[in-house]
């Protein structure tokens, strides 16, 4: 048996995630039902289990109250029944025809745990339960389709009034019907008891806008319809008081995310402005290199200018010299040929 998770509110509104054991389908009752598991454990051989009633609204599928008797009565011997074919392979004669539902791929919205069914079942069964193949086969949920009647309120008025000054003896009660509503089961509306001193073979009202119904059982009808439109209404103010909660929380969400972008971009910014200083600082790098290298050409250049000058300095003064070695030969050249007299003056 495959398992999934569904979402359950506690009593504090804290959503804690809940294995769904199994679902199953009662077509003779016209019910559905889900059983559930928080890992609750009651003592070291006992585990608290969870029964509701599971609706399917045109595909559209929900957990509800499970609180009529009868309801909570079937929901139990069926489930208990499944845990039995889970444990023994057994099943008898008078066990009641279901199916179980795949909600593998249906999404459920969080219902309320306060709402709901306890059971105290065997760990041992419920592992036994995952384990189980069921011998039933898999089918669809049943359909709700609950009952809507249309009236106009002021128009209703004014022919009760009418039915109740001379409706006949009150009808034999009719049997109770339990209406479902977004909020789990509606109770019966109280009767409408119609004065008792008019004959009962008086025929009904004329101006009755509904010929045909019997005007008691007609406005209970229409009470039970009121009371279901009033537990939707409240069943829609909670989903809207949740979706209000849920988008204040994605507003603080997207508030975080809107300042997390501005960090990431003022960091972005901050990365721009140091590539510009690194690429200023690789062209003043880049100039200063080529002015280093024009200055070192220029000094190449004048270093050469002066090794030259040096050079010819040095012949220069190679040829200087050598002219003053050959005056100094030509003066003793001359000395040794003119003899050198002394030659004495007068006094």
């Amino acid at each position: 048996m495959l398992l999934r998770t569904i979402y359950i509110q506690n009593k504090e509104q804290e959503l804690l995630t809940a294995a769904l054991l199994c679902s199953f389908s009662v077509p003779d009752s016209g019910r559905n039902f889900v059983a559930y598991s928080l890992n609750e454990s009651i003592d070291e051989n006992n585990l608290r289990v969870y029964l509701a009633l599971l609706f399917n609204e045109g595909g559209n599928y929900r957990v509800g109250a499970l609180d009529a008797d009868a309801d909570s009565h079937l929901a139990i011997k069926v489930f208990s029944q499944i845990l039995r074919e889970a444990a023994t392979g057994e099943h008898r004669d008078n066990d009641v025809g279901y199916h179980l539902v795949d909600l593998n791929k249906k999404p459920l919205a969080p219902a309320s745990a306060t709402e709901h069914r306890m059971l105290s079942v065997k760990k041992e069964w419920v592992a036994k339960l995952l384990n189980f193949q069921a011998s039933a086969h898999y089918g669809p949920a049943v359909e709700y389709s609950p009952m809507l009647v249309v009236i106009d309120d002021e128009k209703l008025d004014e022919k009760l009034n009418a039915v109740m000054a001379q409706a006949s003896e009150p009808e034999p009660a009719a049997p109770v019907e339990t209406r479902y509503a977004d909020t789990g089961p509606i109770p019966a509306p109280t009767p409408v008891p119609a004065p008792a001193e008019k004959p009962k073979t008086e025929p009904q009202h004329e101006d009755w806008p509904f010929p045909g119904t019997d005007p008691v059982q007609f406005l209970q009808d229409i009470e039970a319809s009121l009371q279901e439109f009033s537990g939707i209404a409240q069943k829609l103010t909670q989903q809207k008081q949740q979706s209000q909660a849920q988008m204040e929380t994605l507003g603080s969400k997207e508030r975080q995310l809107q300042e997390k972008e501005q960090r990431i971009e003022q960091k972005e910014e901050q990365l721009l402005q140091l590539e510009e200083q690194l690429q200023q600082a690789r062209k003043s790098e880049s100039t200063i290199k080529a002015q280093q290298q024009a200055r070192q050409a220029e000094l190449d250049a004048r270093e050469d200018v002066l090794q030259r000058k040096a050079s010819e300095m040095a012949e220069h003064f190679k040829k200087l010299s050598d002219a003053r070695d050959n005056f100094h030969n030509i003066l003793k050249s001359l000395n040794d040929i003119i003899p050198v007299s002394e030659t004495i003056l007068p006094k």
